[in-house]
């Protein structure tokens, strides 16, 4: 199990590195993570392990976290594909 306090370290900005234009917010509500893809669209993360979540009411899309040196670079995006999003802020 995650404690909360811990999931600080995954907070923060990232941008899909096969589109720099597009970024993903990683904010914290109440004691979950969530998702930030679009002014209006937030989506809730599933706790599936210290690294790996899953979006909230999408079929077959999971992330990781990947840390390196304890902490956190980038995560990737698994859906039809793997994307790459790396931690700029």
């Amino acid at each position: 199990m995650l404690i909360p306090k811990h999931l600080d370290k995954y907070l923060g900005m990232y941008r899909l590195t096969i589109d720099t234009n597009r970024t993903m917010t990683i904010m914290k509500e109440k004691d979950r993570l969530v998702a930030k893809v679009s002014k209006t669209e937030i989506i809730p993360l599933l706790f599936q392990s210290e690294t790996k979540f899953q979006f909230k009411n999408l079929l077959n899309v999971d992330c990781e976290f990947v840390i390196d040196k304890g902490h956190v670079t980038k995560f990737t995006v698994s859906q039809n594909g793997d994307f790459e999003w790396l931690k700029t802020q």
